[in-house]
């Protein structure tokens, strides 16, 4: 389910075995087609969440834009993924004014609910304590309804996501946390995965 839907419903992950999905998509975005295909025929919908700030891409430049759109009206949620801290710090903007910036800039395409915070490994600055530390206010300004790293969300579900030293699963493998009966949250990066091999695109 996404994670819109989640909020909304609140369901009780105890009586109901619950995977949440999400997408973060940093890089090569041509890739993420690849998972809404799998969805599609699978019946399941997710959340991707898009940077506006980035040099990885453009968010509105036309495929990608074609995707994403198609992908919302299908049923999928698209969220913003951003490390505003960093941008601000980079550019000399109040921190509060970007994130609210980068929501509209979106909000002209797509109905934005959520953020998810993005780093980089190379970045200097971490947008979650600042964003966990500041949630009220931010909420009341951008008018967003949750934040994905929100203690409603993440204490009700087991965590599985990817790694990089070694790539793989971090922790829990989607096998290991299925087996368990557990509900989760499963969270990829669409650039770490292809369908024939790395250099595909």
């Amino acid at each position: 389910m996404t994670f819109r839907e989640f909020v909304a419903e609140c369901p009780n992950t105890d009586q109901h075995r619950i995977c949440l999905l999400r997408h973060d998509l940093d890089d090569k975005p041509q890739r993420l087609r690849l998972f809404l295909e799998a969805e599609r025929i699978a019946g399941v919908r997710s959340t991707t969440f898009i940077l506006v700030h980035t040099d990885k891409y453009n968010p509105h430049a036309y495929p990608l834009l074609k995707i994403l759109r198609e992908a919302e009206r299908d049923g999928f949620e698209i969220g913003l993924h951003s490390n505003f801290l960093e941008a601000a710090k980079a550019t000399g903007y109040n921190p509060e004014t970007l994130l609210k910036n980068e929501v509209e800039t979106l909000r002209g395409y797509f109905q934005i609910s959520g953020v998810a915070c993005h780093r980089n490994i190379d970045n200097m600055y971490n947008s979650l304590p600042y964003l966990e530390k500041n949630w009220p206010a931010l909420r009341g300004l951008t008018g967003l309804t949750y934040h994905a790293y929100d203690a409603e969300i993440m204490n009700n579900l087991a965590f599985v996501n990817e790694g990089i030293m070694p790539l793989g699963w971090r922790s829990l493998t989607p096998e290991e946390v299925i087996a368990s009966g557990r509900s989760f949250c499963l969270s990829t990066h669409p650039h770490w995965w292809h369908k024939d091999h790395a250099h595909e695109d």
